[in-house]
């Protein structure tokens, strides 16, 4: 099983979930994530009002599938196609947190 190999955030005061850190040479640089992306969809599913566990099993699948990933940067919604990576090379998801500190530009 495999995730998207970039860092995110869940704000547990706004129920939402931000990128928060993209590795250099990534896949998730490659696609275009960038910090500060507010996630809104993974592959079609509206992810605004799920949990973190939520969030986290919506990012996994099999290795080497694609996640296509709708976020907010700034007033535009964009949709990215990121390819999953095995955990052994993924940092994955970060424990929740209270803080708008990660807000996109």
């Amino acid at each position: 099983m495999g995730s998207v190999d970039a860092v995110f955030r869940y704000r547990t005061a706004e129920h939402s979930t931000v990128i928060h850190e993209v590795k250099p040479d990534s896949f998730s640089e490659e696609a275009g994530l960038k910090p500060g992306d507010i996630l809104l969809a993974i592959d079609g599913r509206d992810i605004t009002n799920a949990t973190f566990e939520g969030v986290r099993a919506a990012l996994r699948g099999p290795v080497g599938t694609k996640a296509v990933l709708t976020v907010k940067r700034g007033a535009k919604i964009i949709e990215l196609s990121v390819e999953r990576r095995s955990a052994s090379v993924n940092r994955g998801y970060r424990e929740p947190v209270d803080t708008d500190r990660y807000r996109a530009q």
